[in-house]
């Protein structure tokens, strides 16, 4: 069962949450974060954050939704929807500039590290394959862990069943 306080925290902060405009000045990627951070509170399924985003349309972007609902009717197509639509032209060069020269900084640790790494692949291309994100985290690695790393992603492509 969910409590009051979890409700009364989701509500909060969805009313609080300004609206989704289309504006090139919001960044919506973070937006969706946000949407998706304020669903987690109540373990919420897709179709309620569909329905959480679907109200803080306004402007440009309620226009692009209502012109386009037919084909944006689960949370997977809304979202990936609202990136290709509204998203910076310049954001994913930016990102892919920003990966490409990630290093882990010195109090950094590897989990941290990884973390962000994950996310900026994750905010480049949602389907992004696992060996494209191992290329960069693998980047800034010395040799001898490259071919640990390798040596195990070999075991986990291996179609041998687990005993």
């Amino acid at each position: 069962m969910i409590s009051a306080i979890l409700l009364q925290a989701q509500k909060e902060s969805h009313r609080n949450l300004q609206s989704l405009t289309g504006d090139l000045t919001q960044d919506v990627d973070e937006y969706i974060e946000r949407i998706e951070n304020i669903g987690s509170l109540t373990n919420e399924p897709g179709e309620v954050l569909h329905i959480l985003l679907k109200e803080k349309l306004t402007g440009q972007a309620e226009r692009w939704y209502k012109d386009n609902q037919d084909s944006l009717a689960t949370w997977s197509t809304l979202r990936t929807g609202l990136r290709e639509r509204f998203q910076q032209p310049w954001l994913n060069q930016t990102l892919f500039s920003t990966l490409d020269n990630r290093k882990q900084e010195a109090h950094e640790s590897v989990n941290d590290y990884n973390d962000v790494v994950c996310r900026l692949c994750r905010q480049i291309d949602l389907k992004m394959s696992k060996q494209m994100i191992l290329y960069f985290l693998q980047k800034v690695v010395t040799d001898e862990i490259k071919m640990n790393i390798t040596r195990l992603m070999l075991t986990d492509n291996d179609p041998t069943p687990e005993r």
